[in-house]
């Protein structure tokens, strides 16, 4: 034993020219998250605001924001992170958009299958100050109400209020499937080539006939003859529906959109 311990003693490694020890491994980075530093704390908004009366569609993200329970039932559960507001109350509106929170609000301009119901000019305008205080994305959905059914190229056009994304479908290729989303150019400074897709969206057919269809719906002449029809749409709801007792005084919604007022 006593052998043993002077060969260590006189052999031990002299500490102070030893080689450090290797550096402890990195922790792994969380997942990246979009708009957030990987490298931050910060929980990135993940929640999505949709309306009362709202349709956005039937794939699994557009079906969560959509208020029929008859599209989403068959296939519960649906995406988590959505919050439900009512349609043209911007104090329920303010309850659900939370800084830190909400990611985007989803909203219609004007409501089709929902009934053909307008968003206030109030209301829009009050949506896009909740958004910007609380750094979230306004979208509109313009699928149904947008190139030209207003008598406007774009239904938000009545309120005076422009959305950081918007998207854009059924008329725009003329009856062609075709889908589109229009970004302001700091939500598009954030995505690459590849980030959004679809199938069917972008093919030569369909986006020749949908630059055509544009340049007849953009010209001024076009959308003021929508917005003469639609008058004349409204009219002819009014008279044909004087003297049903479902049916209320007046008709809603703007241009070629129009809808008599039932009651309940």
């Amino acid at each position: 034993m006593a052998a043993a311990t002077r060969w260590s003693s006189a052999h031990a490694p002299n500490r102070a020219h030893a080689p450090p020890p290797p550096p402890s491994p990195s922790p792994p980075l969380p997942p990246r998250r979009a708009g957030i530093d990987p490298y931050g704390p910060a929980e990135a908004p993940h929640e999505l605001v949709s309306f009362t009366s709202s349709f956005h569609g039937r794939t699994m993200g557009a079906l969560a924001l959509t208020y029929k329970d008859q599209y989403k039932t068959p296939f519960a559960p649906m995406m988590p992170g959505h919050r439900l507001a009512k349609y043209n109350d911007l104090a329920s509106a303010a309850a659900c958009i939370q800084k830190g929170k909400t990611a985007a609000v989803f909203v219609e301009p004007v409501q089709g299958e929902g009934g053909i119901h307008p968003a206030q000019a109030a209301f829009l305008r009050g949506l896009r100050e909740l958004c910007d205080e609380a750094g979230a994305l306004l979208v509109f959905d313009e699928v149904q109400c947008g190139l030209g059914r207003t008598g406007r190229l774009w239904g938000y056009e009545a309120a005076g209020v422009t959305p950081d994304m918007m998207t854009l479908a059924k008329p725009l290729a003329g009856g062609l499937p075709i889908g589109a989303v229009l970004l302001k150019q700091h939500v598009a400074d954030v995505m690459s080539p590849g980030d959004h897709g679809s199938t069917f969206a972008g093919n030569p057919l369909v986006c020749a006939t949908a630059c055509t269809v544009f340049d007849i719906i953009n010209d001024p002449a076009f959308l003021a003859g929508v917005e003469r029809k639609g008058e004349k749409l409204k009219a002819a709801l009014r008279e044909a529906t004087a003297n049903n007792p479902h049916v209320k005084v007046g008709t809603r919604g703007r241009g070629s959109s129009a809808w008599p007022c039932m009651h309940a």
